[in-house]
């Protein structure tokens, strides 16, 4: 009776591994393929599949007033995401000279916070396939418009960079997400290019894929090509839509399956441990 009691525990404890590790890989699995649905970076911004991206101010150090959101190429819509109700959490001189550093984390240089300078950090934006997109930065220094930046190079004049990624598309199932920083030069205050600084530090935005499963782990590096794009040039007429409110993760089916799984393990064969009446209490020897 007692090697049949042990056998059984054995089967037990075998079952829990296995579900926990079918759960685990189910949804290590997933990662890399939503990763590879996605292709986001300075030649522009395609998917394959329709997801959901957070966007989270992270703080601003620049001395204008901006708004970042997307525009949909195909459909020429424009949809605002994060605005800066001010340029920075205090006012500030423009006489100071630029630090010319990414002075993100300090106290340098016109900072802006979320809930000061953003009010409302962070919205949610819904990309579709068969669709091409861009992120834009269009800034105001004292009420008046300096301009619009885009985070596709060639879009901007001379096909400048103005955004820096960090983080390639895997990171945005991760902590620190993806990252953008964007640099408006501050070429309507700073006329003379040399001394215009180029810190990728005047609006730092956060993004992340909200269908990505929580707690999974890192996925390998996945490169995804991307299709050919809008010529370059200026967006013509985007047709603005409202601001969406934020947003946030969903529990993938794999956890799910492997939450279910354990709890059948844990239950044990019905006939165990004296007729199985006990709701779950361990058998008595």
């Amino acid at each position: 009776m007692e090697n049949l009691k042990q056998s059984r525990r054995g089967h037990r404890v075998s079952a829990i591994a296995f579900t926990l590790s079918l759960g685990w890989l189910t949804s290590s699995l997933a990662l890399p393929a939503r990763a590879a649905d996605l292709s986001i970076g300075n030649e522009g911004i395609r998917v394959n599949r329709e997801a959901t991206l957070e966007s989270e101010f992270v703080e601003s150090h620049g001395a204008y007033q901006s708004t970042f959101g997307v525009i949909n190429l195909t459909t020429k819509e424009k949809t605002p995401l994060l605005t800066e109700t001010r340029p920075s959490d205090n006012p500030d001189t423009i006489f100071r000279p630029s630090t010319k550093i990414d002075d993100v984390g300090t106290p340098l240089d016109f900072p802006g916070t979320p809930g000061n300078a953003v009010p409302q950090p962070t919205g949610k934006y819904t990309f579709r396939p068969n669709n091409d997109y861009v992120f834009y930065l269009e800034s105001s220094f004292n009420g008046r418009p300096t301009g619009i930046l885009y985070s596709t190079d060639r879009l901007n004049p001379n096909a400048e960079q103005h955004v820096r990624f960090t983080g390639n598309i895997n990171a945005l199932c991760q902590t620190g997400g993806m990252q953008l920083g964007w640099d408006d030069t501050g070429s309507r205050i700073v006329r003379n290019r040399p001394a215009q600084d180029r810190d990728f530090d005047d609006f730092v935005v956060r993004l992340r894929d909200t269908a990505c499963p929580v707690g999974q782990g890192e996925p390998p590096p996945v490169v995804s090509p991307i299709s050919p794009g809008t010529p370059v040039g200026q967006v013509p007429g985007a047709v603005v839509a409202p601001p969406t409110a934020g947003g946030g993760f969903l529990l993938p089916l794999g956890v799910v399956a492997g939450l279910a799984g354990l709890g059948f393990a844990l239950s044990g064969d019905g006939d165990s441990g004296g007729g199985g009446g006990g709701g779950g209490a361990p058998p008595t020897e």
